[in-house]
């Protein structure tokens, strides 16, 4: 399935069936204005249907963990987190991260990887 490709300030969304992709700019922060951004953009498409949230940190940029807290995200269906990472220092920050958010995270280090693991999770 070819994805819908969504462009935003500050980043590109692939939309999938069960599965949503974010590619975040360099040197972007991460704070609640553009995560209500993210949070409409998904909400929109999947409506009230539950799905994956792949973060492919391709780029260098900081994320604001409390952004996890808000009643925003929590809105949303999002069932697991999978974040791409290529450093030690990437992954790190996941764990800060972990302690915000009230879905389960997991780190991959190729985005392949993640895209099978929630295609995946939806056939079982």
């Amino acid at each position: 399935m070819k994805p819908q490709i969504v462009r935003l300030d500050f980043g590109s969304f692939h939309i999938y069936e069960n599965y949503a992709i974010s590619y975040i700019d360099e040197g972007i922060d991460i704070i609640l204005s553009n995560t209500i951004q993210i949070v409409e953009l998904l909400a929109e498409h999947f409506e009230n249907k539950p799905f994956i949230y792949i973060s492919d940190r391709v780029h260098s940029y900081s994320i604001d963990p409390t952004v996890y807290t808000s009643d925003f995200v929590k809105a949303l269906y999002v069932v697991h987190y999978f974040i791409v990472v290529d450093t030690m220092q990437k992954e790190l920050s996941i764990e800060i991260e972990k302690i915000f958010s009230n879905v389960p995270i997991s780190d991959f280090r190729t985005i392949d990887e993640a895209k099978k693991a929630a295609e995946s999770y939806f056939k079982s």
